[in-house]
């Protein structure tokens, strides 16, 4: 709804003007504070005339960007209403963002004879946002799985709904996080995250809006290489930044074509990495002949662990056979193997991926589009996977109320670095700070390690961040492994604090 603020400098300038012209038009009566034709005519349209002016330059701001900006006070929330309508005028929408959903397991101390859950319905809540169901659920007593919960030595029982947010946001939630849910049932618990969210986005802000649309006027197809960086982002809101490997560029190794000691790229093919949410898995797999799981097709990005279904969870030996070419794309080759696992068995496999990689592949080799290239290929940008173990000079009993902020901090960071920003620990530290003022007694340096897999052997390389992580201190790795094809992940069981 559309506000009007009007301040007493405005009613006072519209008062002098009232006054003056009056004057001017010959008006011979007392015009003073008090008389009649002051107290009802004067003061009245003095308002009057100050709403229209409010009025006039806010719908200035609908007329052009600058006018936009220069009246950006007077609008309001009005803002981005217009800048939306001037940049409509070019064809270009805000993008609106996307909700953060996942899976949500409800514990009850019993089964519950009847449990209805409506679609929409705001019952669950986590960090302050609002969580509804998917779909309409109906429990019933026999829909009610049983779990013995060791450590208390209690039954317990319970379902999974899928849930999304009820606002376009982006909410990290990891497997286990707990959420404020309002249900009505004397027999229920708790609700705890059933794995990691597919995290959402935010919506555009205006500053945002603007610059890509600045970008966006210019390049509509994929005609050019730089188009991809402008219009994959806006087609699909995850991809966070793009980088694409042409002809002659260190990374592209699909056009090399070898002639005795001579190397040449014959060009017309174009390597479309994209920066987006990536996320972790954990599935069970029985494991074939030769040793192997096959896990071609699902996009993996890395893997991260191989474990027996043994009550200790044991990590096993593994490496991953692919194609250095083709992986990090949609149909990437991935043949995991565990020479110590005898087939048949079943074990976990736990491995990174990107969602957005299925739908931008479909998007840039669709018949229709025009692209810059005749062999266009999307991969995932690689995951150097960061692991943290902060010490401090403080005792335990400090640290443990700030733990989970820490954790949450550190991620918020590692998250928000893009092309070829590179992890450094001072800048870590200071944002620590920053953000959590409380903190103090942090050791430096910080035990960070990376892992980050070569497609080029199969298998990941391990190492210490020494103040920062730089992809020529790593040694020698594939060629596709860049500043500029590479982004950051970690998460809170990656985060240790002592």
């Amino acid at each position: 709804m559309a506000e009007l603020n009007i301040t007493k400098q405005s009613v006072e300038r519209a008062k002098e003007f009232i006054l003056q012209y009056m004057i001017d038009s010959g008006y011979e009566g007392s015009l003073e504070d008090g008389t009649g034709v002051h107290d009802v005519l004067v003061k009245g349209y003095s308002l009057l005339y100050a709403m229209l002016q409010e009025q006039m330059e806010k719908t200035s701001g609908y007329l052009s960007l600058k006018n936009a900006q220069e009246v950006k006070s007077q609008l309001g929330a009005e803002y981005d209403d217009a800048v939306d309508a001037v940049l409509s005028n070019w064809f270009v929408e805000r993008k609106e963002g996307t909700p953060t959903q996942g899976r949500l397991r409800l514990w009850f101390t019993r089964p519950v004879g009847f449990l209805q859950l409506f679609k929409d319905d705001e019952v669950f809540k986590f960090d302050g946002k609002f969580f509804a169901p998917q779909q309409e659920y109906i429990f019933t007593q026999d829909d009610f799985e049983l779990v013995i919960n060791k450590p208390q030595n209690a039954e317990e029982y319970f379902v999974d709904v899928s849930i999304i947010s009820v606002e376009n946001d982006k909410i990290i939630i990891e497997d286990g996080d707990q959420f404020t849910s309002y249900i009505n049932n004397i027999y229920f618990i708790r609700g705890e995250a059933l794995g990691d969210f597919e995290t959402g986005a935010s919506a555009e802000s205006s500053e945002d809006f603007i610059d890509r649309t600045s970008h966006v006027i210019t390049t509509r197809e994929l005609i050019s290489l730089s188009a991809f960086a402008t219009v994959l982002p806006q087609e699909f809101p995850g991809v966070q930044s793009v980088y694409v490997a042409g002809h002659g560029d260190t990374e592209q190794l699909r056009d090399v074509v070898n002639f005795g000691d001579i190397e040449i790229h014959t060009g017309n093919k174009a390597d479309i990495y994209i920066e987006s949410p990536l996320n972790k898995i954990s599935e069970t797999y029985a494991v074939g002949g030769n040793n192997t799981v096959d896990l071609s097709g699902k996009g993996v990005a890395t893997v991260l662990d191989v474990r027996r279904l043994n009550e200790e969870r044991t990590s096993v030996e593994f490496s991953v056979g692919t194609d250095e070419t083709l992986w990090l794309t949609a149909a990437s080759p991935c043949e995991i193997t565990v020479p110590d696992v005898s087939e048949g068995t079943e074990v976990e496999i736990i491995y990174l991926y990107s969602p957005d990689i299925f739908p931008v592949s479909d998007f840039i080799t669709s018949p229709g589009q025009r692209v810059s290239c005749y062999d266009p290929l999307a991969k995932a940008k690689h995951p150097v996977v960061l692991s943290f173990m902060f010490a401090s000079t403080r005792p335990q009993e400090y640290l443990t109320p700030l733990e989970t902020e820490i954790k949450t901090i550190v991620q918020e960071y590692i998250r928000s670095l893009r092309h070829q920003d590179n992890y450094i620990e001072s800048v870590l530290i200071e944002y620590l700070h920053s953000r959590l003022p409380a903190l103090s007694g942090i050791k430096v340096p910080v035990n960070a390690e990376f892992l980050l897999f070569d497609e080029a052997v199969g298998r990941s390389v391990t190492g210490h961040c020494v103040s920062s992580f730089r992809v020529p201190e790593v040694g020698s790795l594939s060629k596709q492994i860049s500043a500029n094809t590479i982004q950051f992940y970690t998460d809170s069981s990656f985060i240790t604090v002592r």
